[in-house]
């Protein structure tokens, strides 16, 4: 009877133990799901904010290119100061074109500080050229004329390179998580828009 007695509580126990094993083991895997998923999670949130950045960035230049091309053009203070106001809208943009340059170049793990300014810089350079400009009236002159050839070249330039990135697959999960890890090797844009923007001016004057 004792025999029996240890042998039934000895079952019991091996049953709580595999039980609570059991339990155990399933709250480990709902922890690693929940990890996985807040991790996926974070992923696709990292990856929309890129394609955000890339669409903001392809509107600013090609407002830019729209806008310098305008003001290249005119020949009245009215035509010269319709340019103008274009190019100030477009500037509503440029902080993205940073972004998406900087966040670029950190993806790659390139030193953007070699011999070269980094993009919020040449925004600032840029917007100065347009704020001196704005100051004259007519038809361009000799020096202002130089300094927009400069600028649309640097544009011209960082409007082919981010043509490469194509946005199109912006609402796939498995796109946006591969961004963030710089999946297809697209962070070299990164460097390739800091070259093009070496194109003008490093003090913000044009060449």
């Amino acid at each position: 009877m004792k025999l029996e007695s240890k042998s039934t509580k000895r079952s019991y126990a091996l049953a709580v133990t595999l039980v609570l094993l059991v339990f155990s083991l399933m709250g480990n895997v709902l922890l690693y799901t929940l990890y996985l998923k807040n991790g996926m999670d974070r992923g696709v949130e990292n990856g929309k904010q890129i394609v955000r950045a890339a669409e903001g960035a392809k509107r600013h230049v090609a407002s830019v290119m729209d806008g310098t091309a305008g003001l290249l053009e005119a020949v009245s203070p009215e035509e010269r100061a319709s340019a103008l106001y274009r190019l100030g809208l477009s500037l509503r943009d440029a902080d993205l074109l940073a972004e998406f340059t900087e966040t670029a170049v950190k993806i790659s793990g390139e030193d953007a500080a070699a011999e070269r300014r980094s993009a919020s810089d040449f925004i600032l350079s840029v917007e100065r050229s347009f704020g001196d400009i704005a100051n004259g009236a007519g038809v361009l002159t000799a020096a202002e004329r130089e300094e927009i050839l400069a600028i649309r070249a640097a544009y011209e330039q960082m409007q082919g390179i981010l043509d490469k990135f194509d946005t199109s697959a912006g609402d796939n999960k498995s796109f946006l998580i591969r961004l963030q890890n710089g999946g297809g090797g697209w962070a070299v844009i990164g460097g390739q828009l800091l070259d093009a923007m070496s194109g003008f001016g490093a003090a913000g004057e044009g060449q």
